[in-house]
């Protein structure tokens, strides 16, 4: 819910960016802080909940090292969903799109690199390397994301900065 509540207010306030109507550095900013701090808590809370949820709730006590081994994305997706929502407002849905892609190659490749190299050390590792598989995925999509934001940012620079250097006025001229 959380995530969500934070990607429909970076959405919106891209919107408010297109129309000219938003400070976007400031809201943008603190859109990030918070998501940061509640994906924090949520990693926080999970990790110390890890045993209690797994022995009190789960039928298969081996899925421990699984969980455990996904909480970190938990973080990552809530950084992300920011970015996402920027892109989602600006209606370039092309870049979530791509970042998806790069999420997938990346959970793809790594799962089978990680399950083949711990598969010997029994199922349970082996799962955990699938779980893992999912934070680096989560991780290059979000990386992703933030490199075409700045590229993104970058042209909107070049496009609305005046043209340097600056040309001269027309009604200066030369005190002689």
């Amino acid at each position: 819910y959380l995530l969500h509540f934070g990607q429909d207010t970076i959405r919106a306030l891209s919107q408010r960016t297109a129309s000219g109507s938003a400070n976007t550095a400031t809201e943008f900013r603190t859109a990030q802080v918070l998501l940061a701090i509640s994906g924090s808590l949520v990693c926080l809370l999970s990790f110390l909940l890890a045993p209690f949820l797994i022995r009190h709730f789960v039928p298969d006590q081996r899925i421990y090292d699984c969980f455990v081994a996904v909480i970190p994305a938990i973080f990552v997706i809530s950084l992300a969903s920011a970015y996402r929502g920027y892109f989602q407002g600006q209606r370039q849905i092309s870049s979530i799109g791509m970042s998806q892609r790069v999420e997938q190659v990346t959970r793809i490749a790594c799962g089978i690199f990680l399950v083949s190299k711990l598969a010997g050390l029994g199922i349970e590792k082996a799962a955990m390397g699938a779980s893992l598989a999912t934070v680096c995925g989560e991780t290059a999509g979000f990386l992703y994301l933030i490199l075409r934001l700045k590229l993104h940012a970058d042209l909107l620079k070049a496009r609305f900065s005046p043209p340097y250097p600056p040309p001269l006025l027309p009604s200066a001229s030369p005190l002689t």
